[in-house]
């Protein structure tokens, strides 16, 4: 288990060109700048996965491999994907395929002419606002390969034995604030990895104003000082400023990274609520083989704001970098029927391909969620979607900013007004950067 004083971004940078073997036709390694010597056979893949999920990825490449004889080689990169990628590219010398959660990065190369076109037809039954998402010029540039369902609560039955989930984001402040005289903290959050902080965000945004002003900030306008981001701001604010909310306080939690947070629920009994996506799964999975679970968990959906509970989808989409003929078939491989069967029974996976059958997946909950990505009007995840200063791996960031405002918030006695206006103007001030490049794309 990673040392809770050591950020994942720390740990990337030690490990350098560390090279970790993996079983098997799949090599992983750790990022060089300008990448090892490559076996002309080898399909190279960069990748933004680790623990569960990367094994679940090199499983399915695996079969890849034995059915075409290439070997493939992992890169994972973790959140300093935009790093790697464009010393790469500086050095001419890039992967063969990219897979990252990161359309908007996507749709940037393609603007640079730095990835391949994708046959429209590898992407039939793909819903269109997905395509649309890595779509420039009328031209598809990415393989949507994985989608997660992110606007879950998980919880021990016990934790709410008695008292209805919450429907409302009224009646999940009352339950914080009633937990937090207890000897149990009600929330865990991982606020290390600042993709939690924006998740958070952004289902509180998505349940506000019908989520219009969520849409105008994904498609790129600057709405950062709008009243509804205030107000979404102003409703983070009341959770993450509860005395008590989070085990040893939001110190800690700053310093907690994504699957701990899971493991303070469920094995360390140190809080009563985790909020994340339907990988959350896989972690608990891996508790009860091991069995450290002692009790089976519930889930309910993130609470209304004002309006219908808000639908979030993130995902993980694979971009063609090279021209070579391994990353076609790759790419042809991962869009086959059935390619991705072994990460959807191991847990933790919902298929972005409509035609999936339900039946395939493993428990009652993933077909569940399965069938509400299929059915409700969703959100794509805001931050994977923002470029320029924004994004995720950009200087001041969304999640940057937002995980300096969870710490500020959490502070008793600070002055919440000024503060969410001073947040406000720094992601206005950072989406100004984009905007010349995003009034072109429009006019």
């Amino acid at each position: 288990m990673t040392d809770l004083r050591t950020s994942r971004r720390t740990l990337l940078k030690a490990v350098g060109p560390v090279l970790l073997r993996a079983t098997g036709l799949v090599t992983v390694q750790a990022a060089g700048a300008g990448g090892c010597a490559r076996d002309p056979d080898a399909v190279e893949v960069v990748v933004m996965w680790s623990g569960g999920e990367l094994g679940a990825f090199r499983a399915v490449v695996n079969e890849f491999s034995r059915e075409s004889g290439r070997p493939v080689r992992i890169v994972p990169v973790g959140e300093q994907v935009h790093e790697l990628l464009q010393a790469r590219l500086d050095a001419d010398n890039p992967p063969d395929v990219a897979v990252v959660p990161l359309p908007g990065l996507i749709k940037a190369y393609a603007r640079e002419h730095r990835v391949m076109p994708i046959d429209p037809a590898l992407a039939e039954g793909v819903p269109k606002d997905l395509l649309e998402s890595v779509t420039v010029d009328g031209e598809l540039f990415g393989l949507w390969v994985k989608a997660a369902h992110k606007s879950l609560f998980w919880y021990r039955p016990s934790t709410l034995a008695g008292t209805a989930p919450p429907g409302t984001w009224s009646d999940l402040l009352a339950i914080v604030r009633t937990m937090a005289l207890s000897s149990r903290a009600p929330l865990s959050i991982g606020a290390a990895d600042g993709w939690v902080v924006t998740d958070w965000f952004e289902n509180v945004l998505a349940g506000l104003d019908g989520g219009e002003v969520y849409r105008q900030l994904a498609r790129g306008e600057n709405q950062w000082r709008s009243d509804v981001v205030r107000k979404a701001l102003a409703r983070l604010g009341e959770a993450w400023s509860i005395a008590g909310a989070f085990p040893d306080g939001p110190a800690r939690a700053l310093l907690t990274q994504f699957e701990e947070s899971v493991f303070d629920v469920f094995t360390n009994d140190r809080a009563g609520m985790v909020f994340e996506g339907d990988f959350v799964a896989a972690v608990v999975e891996r508790l009860r083989r091991a069995g450290r679970l002692p009790e089976s968990p519930l889930v309910f959906r993130f609470p209304a704001t004002d309006g219908p509970p808000p639908l979030v989808v993130g995902g993980d989409v694979a971009a063609r970098m090279t021209e070579s003929p391994g990353s076609r078939e790759l790419i042809q491989w991962l869009a086959r029927p059935g390619s991705l069967d072994s990460w959807i029974k191991r847990g933790g996976f919902l298929s972005p391909n409509l035609n999936t059958p339900p039946d395939r997946y493993p428990t009652p909950l993933a077909r569940m969620l399965a069938a509400e990505i299929r059915t409700e009007k969703v959100h794509f995840d805001l931050s994977d979607q923002l470029t320029g200063r924004l994004s995720s791996s950009q200087g001041r960031g969304l999640a940057q900013i937002l995980t300096e405002f969870f710490a500020a918030v959490s502070v008793p006695g600070g002055d919440r007004s000024a503060l969410i206006e001073r947040v406000q103007a720094q992601l206005a001030d950072a989406a100004e950067w984009d905007l010349p490049r995003v009034q072109e794309a429009r006019y």
